[in-house]
């Protein structure tokens, strides 16, 4: 089954269409550094961050995938314990330790769809055209359910209220059931969040702890990465077990974490992305609550490191901007020669959620 790439692309770029206007906050130079200054086990420069892209792209593929990106770390171990919910891999090489975790695996049209690429002669000249071929494995993906769950959950400006999948988790607390001001979100729901079974907070720190009878985490260098989701996953581990963090595209971290108010070292984090991913900076909009993604939030803990692509690459916002492969192949090599600046605790503003209020 193929499906016109024209019309594909209009709806992976829906929001352009719509003109929605996309802002970023003016770097504080105060905290912009040299990234050789700050903490880290493995210094957050180019060749390890294309190193944890490829991880956190082998984080979503068999271990057979013949689309599996070679890295130079010779042990490689699966580390989940079922196949819905949490996933990815331990490559290891000595005693550094990298923990790749897979992002969302979604069945609307970005992962439904996957792209084919091919050259064409229009005209004598050489163009690269994509086409888009049905994915049944993108459908039939086990996690695709419970990674939306976490998603809203995560990514929400007030997940309770913008869903219904958490009515009958939130038993124990009667006020998330009230129904009060649209626009009032309960901190002690977020709370209860964490009392979530299926919460992967809960069920990665379950995997770390078991990880732990086979690696020293006081002796030996860990390192936490992923991309989207997991990029979220790697962080929570990061601050909880004082340990670096090289995550991409991860829609904003920092609302769910300070409505828990969790505590820990910020500093070894570091969270790259692009300004053409429209997901990554809570634009997706329209197009992703019709599939019933709230992906509202924006700004991050620790550092945040952004590449400028729609103005030194002429790209405009896009969730097909999203998937880690594309960005591999398409943005990642620009920053051998134009490494993104860092900054640490950026200031930034969540616009979607600047209409709500919590107590």
């Amino acid at each position: 089954m193929r499906i016109d790439s024209i019309i594909l692309h209009s709806i992976y770029n829906y929001n352009f269409m719509l003109k929605q206007k996309v802002g970023f906050d003016t770097l504080d130079k105060q905290y912009v550094y040299n990234l050789s200054s700050r903490g880290g086990a493995l210094p957050p420069d180019y060749t390890n961050v294309k190193t944890m892209a490829l991880m956190s792209y082998n984080a979503y593929l068999e271990l057979n995938d013949t689309n599996w990106e070679k890295v130079p770390y010779n042990i490689t171990k699966p580390i989940n314990n079922d196949l819905d919910n949490v996933r990815g891999y331990l490559f290891k090489k000595d005693n550094v330790n990298i923990i790749a975790i897979k992002g969302t695996t979604i069945n609307f049209v970005p992962d439904a769809f996957a792209p084919l690429r091919r050259t064409e002669l229009v005209n004598n000249t050489k163009v690269i055209k994509d086409y888009y071929t049905f994915n049944q494995e993108a459908f039939n993906n086990p996690t695709v359910k419970n990674d939306r769950f976490n998603d809203n959950m995560f990514f929400s400006c007030c997940y309770y209220k913008q869903s219904k999948d958490y009515i009958d988790y939130l038993n124990n607390n009667t006020v998330c059931h009230t129904e009060r001001s649209k626009k009032i979100c309960n901190k002690s729901c977020y709370t209860e969040s964490t009392n979530i079974e299926l919460n992967y907070i809960n069920i990665i720190t379950s995997i770390i702890e078991n990880m732990k009878k086979d690696i020293n985490f006081d002796t030996e260098t860990v390192v936490f990465t992923g991309h989207s989701l997991g990029g979220f996953l790697a962080t929570v581990l990061g601050m909880k077990y004082n340990k670096q963090v090289i995550s991409f595209d991860s829609p904003g971290t920092r609302h769910y974490i300070n409505l828990l108010n969790l505590q820990g070292n910020t500093e070894q984090i570091y969270h790259f992305s692009h300004t053409a991913d429209s997901i990554a900076h809570g634009h997706c909009g329209v197009v992703c609550k019709i599939w019933g993604y709230n992906l509202d939030t924006e700004c991050h803990i620790g550092n945040t490191c952004i590449y400028d692509s729609k103005k030194k690459l002429g790209y405009f916002d896009g969730i097909r901007y999203h998937q880690l492969k594309w960005i591999i192949d398409y943005i990642l090599p620009h920053w051998e020669t134009d490494f993104p600046e860092c900054v640490y605790n950026k200031e930034c503003k969540e616009r979607n959620c600047e209409k709500w209020e919590y107590d």
